[in-house]
């Protein structure tokens, strides 16, 4: 359990400069946290609105930790609250960024939707020729983007295949947040003829992005699937997080960092672009920049088969 700092905005802003070597300038009611000078190239100005409004926001998230992980394996690499104030701010977009306490209470309902809950133990998907798929939710790494992410795997003739997995979450208007399409750290990926028969099954008749990998379109299209049965219409999809990028700073230079950047969001958004290509009820409503720093897609029903039809 973490126990409350006495002064938690003490707390809260002191480790931010010890950490992660922010300073906080205080303007009456409201505040600016700043980046250290060799990060403010892609580190913007944090805005606190109201420290008052915000000193409420922390109480809360530290509580809503407690309870999340009342349950959870312990946290024994993860024991101060210092780790969790310093990655709230490295899991932000700059939009996120404009309204820190709204930020966090966005983070709070991360935690506390339990959407998919029956996933936590394997759940078939489907099955078409021979091959089932399946997806399955597992905690994730505390201090990363969600608390869950969804993995998915098919089977074929006694054989697991790995796909790619999906990071996600859910804010209080039962949005939800897609962060990553990736196949993840650690996870044994066979690439075998098979394996690539049965995904590429996905490129039939597609004349446009089809240098997208045809393994993040199924695990796109079928957590889709799983979104369209939940009743969700709205997802968003994160051009950058300040997480991300510090990444890439071991980099030979400012531009190579931001050339693998760029080359790593190119693909994320040629991906959202192919989904919205191949199943007409993926529509994209904007692109970043265009009213803030996500992507933003409508899900509605298909009105053409699946791009993995289920077998009846």
């Amino acid at each position: 359990m973490f126990e409350i700092p006495e002064n938690i905005l003490e707390y809260f802003f002191l480790e931010l400069k010890k950490k992660g070597k922010y300073n906080t300038v205080f303007l009456g009611n409201s505040a600016i946290i700043e980046a250290r000078k060799e990060q403010s190239y892609y580190k913007p100005n944090i805005v606190v609105k109201d420290v008052a409004d915000l000193e409420v926001a922390l109480i809360e998230f530290v509580n809503e930790l407690n309870t999340f992980y009342s349950d959870k394996p312990k946290l024994e690499d993860y024991h101060d609250l210092s780790f969790f104030f310093n990655n709230l701010l490295i899991n932000m977009t700059s939009t996120d960024a404009e309204d820190l306490t709204s930020f966090i209470y966005k983070r709070i309902a991360f935690f506390r939707n339990n959407q998919f809950e029956e996933f936590d133990s394997p759940k078939l998907l489907m099955e078409k020729d021979g091959v089932k798929y399946y997806a399955q939710r597992f905690l994730e790494c505390p201090g990363l983007e969600t608390p869950y992410v969804m993995v998915f795997y098919m089977e074929s003739d006694g054989i697991r295949y790995n796909l790619p997995l999906i990071r996600y979450a859910f804010d209080e208007d039962g949005v939800c947040y897609l962060f990553a399409v990736q196949f993840g750290r650690d996870r044994i990926v066979v690439l075998d003829d098979t394996y690539r028969d049965i995904v590429n099954d996905v490129n039939q008749g597609i004349t446009k992005f089809r240098n997208v990998s045809p393994s993040f379109v199924v695990s796109l299209s079928l957590f889709v699937d799983m979104l369209r049965e939940l009743g969700t219409t709205k997802m968003v999809a994160p051009d950058f997080l300040f997480g991300r990028y510090r990444k890439y700073i071991g980099a030979s230079s400012v531009t190579k960092s931001n050339q693998i950047l760029e080359r790593i969001l190119d693909n994320f958004v040629r991906l959202l672009k192919r989904m919205e290509f191949q199943d007409d009820g993926f529509v994209i409503e904007f692109f970043p920049l265009d009213v803030d720093s996500y992507t933003h897609i409508t899900i509605l029903p298909k009105e053409k088969e699946k791009i993995l039809k289920r077998e009846s």
